[in-house]
């Protein structure tokens, strides 16, 4: 595995997850939608700025590409959609881990759209992977948040596979700008459908740095990724996944205090076997 692409994955996972431990603590105090926009309009700022500064505004992507960013970038919204809306409903440490069921996902992604090669493991993994969202799924409070855990899996998973695909013939900063645009469009459509204000948050003091840190690190993290996608193979990307989820059991515990029921860790184990089997023997 190239050392490049082990870097760069390694510092943008540390800076998700940072920024998941502050989403998770933060949104859950607001509406999903007023949270997303809100943090969408730090980022796209964010994506804005670095854009210019970089100057690659003047390397516009092709409007077919910008097409195809746009359209994946749509599913990406989801990923962030299902997952502030599952914090609500989940332990963090179950959402991350339902998250990996999104690795083995991928794979089946990457094998139809991008004709990655793959095994019968792949079937194999996606079948104990299920098992084990069987049992999140005999739980009964855990049903609203499964749901929601699995809107942002697939938004994320999905969304960037497909995203890579037009990463190859673009830039990843620009890549980066159009998600967030797209996640910023699509939260307030969604708020005006629903007849919400547009409550803004990053003026109240209890929101304010939280939510500029997450947007510098989510943008951060987000430009790695996306350049990840861009020079590199999906397959290898998701196998670098796997390592995060013991850290965010161990900080789910120690910060939210959070514990799981048999049920729950079973499920858990279950879903870490799939994806620890498919992409390690592989």
């Amino acid at each position: 595995m190239p050392i490049e692409l082990l870097c760069t994955s390694i510092l943008a996972y540390f800076l998700f997850l940072g920024a998941d431990i502050l989403t998770r603590k933060y949104s859950i105090q607001k509406d999903s939608l007023v949270f997303i926009w809100n943090r969408a309009l730090i980022t796209s700022l964010l994506a804005s700025i670095w854009l210019i500064a970089s100057g690659e505004f003047r390397n516009i992507p092709d409007l077919d590409i910008l097409f195809k960013l746009i359209g994946s970038s749509l599913i990406v919204s989801l990923g962030i959609i299902g997952f502030v809306e599952a914090n609500k409903h989940i332990s963090l440490s179950n959402l991350i881990s339902i998250h990996l069921v999104g690795i083995v996902l991928q794979q089946f992604a990457a094998v139809f759209l991008l004709h990655e090669p793959t095994t019968m493991l792949l079937i194999t993994s996606g079948i104990i992977s299920l098992a084990g969202l069987g049992f999140h799924a005999s739980i009964p409070r855990n049903v609203i948040g499964l749901f929601w855990a699995i809107v942002s899996s697939f938004g994320w998973t999905v969304g960037y596979t497909v995203l890579s695909i037009p990463l190859k013939e673009s830039n990843a900063i620009w890549g980066n700008l159009i998600v967030e645009l797209t996640i910023l469009l699509v939260s307030i459509v969604m708020l005006v459908s629903k007849n919400q204000k547009f409550e803004i948050l990053f003026t109240q003091k209890e929101f304010k740095k939280p939510l500029v840190i997450i947007g510098v690190i989510t943008s951060l993290g987000a430009i790695l990724v996306n350049y990840n996608y861009q020079k590199f193979l999906v397959s290898h990307i998701a196998m670098l996944g796997i390592w995060l989820y013991p850290i965010t059991i161990i900080l789910s515990r120690n910060i939210f205090g959070e514990k799981l029921t048999i049920k729950e860790w079973m499920g858990n184990l279950l879903i870490l076997l799939g994806a620890i089997l498919f992409l390690v023997f592989n």
